[in-house]
């Protein structure tokens, strides 16, 4: 089994003390039976879409208050039973080569406030989302240029240590 998957942590550009760092992490993944080529636009979309989803990061970028530092995994070897949890942790049925999707907001003691499975960003998704409200979201987005400060496509390894001394 091979898993394929983007991150973003997303951290405060104002008050960072009174910010828990990171503040948020989203997560694309997809698992397949073999090595496959996956995009990086189509992990990107998906991320920016959660980015609309969820209106606290919304509000956020839209203030350009937060920026996140992104790691990609590329066909990482994985057994079967590490693919059958990270698919039981979705809430949903899967299917191999589907996308999935988590959430995770942390408190300022860096622990997990709140979690997001795939089902319950469904969830949110059937409120909050109008594809049309996101595509003028990200062009608005674009103009301000708020993504300036985002650190984008980092492998793992690299992203684990800026991470760490952040």
């Amino acid at each position: 089994m091979y898993r394929n998957m983007k991150l973003r942590m997303y951290y405060s550009k104002v008050n960072p003390e009174k910010t828990p760092l990171p503040f948020a992490e989203f997560r694309v993944f997809v698992i397949t039976d073999k090595k496959s080529i996956i995009p990086e636009e189509f992990f990107d979309e998906i991320l920016d879409k959660l980015e609309f989803i969820f209106q606290s990061v919304r509000i956020s970028r839209e203030q350009n208050a937060i920026y996140y530092i992104e790691g990609v995994e590329r066909n990482r070897e994985i057994e079967k039973d590490e693919a059958l949890e990270y698919f039981l942790r979705t809430g949903v049925e899967v299917e191999l080569g589907m996308p999935f999707r988590q959430v995770t907001f942390f408190d300022k003691e860096g622990k997990i406030k709140k979690n997001y499975n795939e089902a319950m960003i469904r969830d949110v998704e059937k409120v909050t989302f109008a594809l049309s409200a996101f595509r003028d979201w990200k062009g608005r987005m674009k103009q301000l240029r708020v993504f300036e400060d985002d650190v984008k496509g980092l492998s793992m390894e690299e992203f684990e240590e800026y991470t760490f001394f952040y």
